[in-house]
């Protein structure tokens, strides 16, 4: 028997999903906008944080200057390039380090709409926009969306992981 029956047993229980009061929604979207608002200004600032100076984007440019992933003595991680400098390599060959911070920002975006879609399949959608918007306003959240980094992206990562995870638990095993 699957360990986990009871929570796919209390997923699938009929649910009626509960409209969200109209002034609740104002103040999400009050919150959300107010979020932007601050990021905004970092977004198409020169990037300042020294990880992203010196291994998140210095490496990629590198690699895209020389045509090729190499190693450089100075820096321990350049001959393992993970998947978010990749990204970012992909980003900044397109259009530069500016791309390459939306591109992060964005991550952080899909992690959080993964959240509500999460909610929405369990048949709960209020609980997912709420937990999406408590997730974009944690000041770590905002600080690390300042910042061209990977902590979003893992963020995305496993969330996603998650997900795949409830969802193989949930479907039953065919053949």
């Amino acid at each position: 028997k699957n360990p986990f029956s009871s929570c796919s047993e209390w997923a699938r229980r009929p649910c009626v999903p509960r409209a969200i009061p109209a002034p609740l929604r104002l103040a999400f979207g009050g919150v959300a906008a107010a979020a932007v608002l601050i990021l905004m200004p970092h977004i198409l600032a020169p990037e300042t944080f020294y990880d992203a100076l010196s291994y998140h984007l210095n490496l990629p440019n590198q690699y895209l200057l020389n045509h090729r992933i190499y190693p450089t003595p100075g820096n321990l991680f350049s001959g393992i390039p993970f998947v978010s400098q990749m990204l970012f390599t992909l980003a900044m060959a397109v259009d530069g380090p500016v791309l390459a911070r939306l591109l992060h920002i964005g991550t952080g975006m899909i992690a959080a709409l993964s959240m509500a879609g999460l909610a929405h399949r369990w048949r709960r959608p209020e609980a997912g926009w709420l937990s999406s918007l408590f997730f974009l306003t944690i000041p770590v959240v905002l600080y690390e969306s300042l910042n061209t980094s990977t902590g979003l992206e893992w963020t995305l990562f496993q969330m996603l992981a998650f997900y795949s995870l409830l969802m193989a638990l949930e479907e039953p095993e065919e053949g």
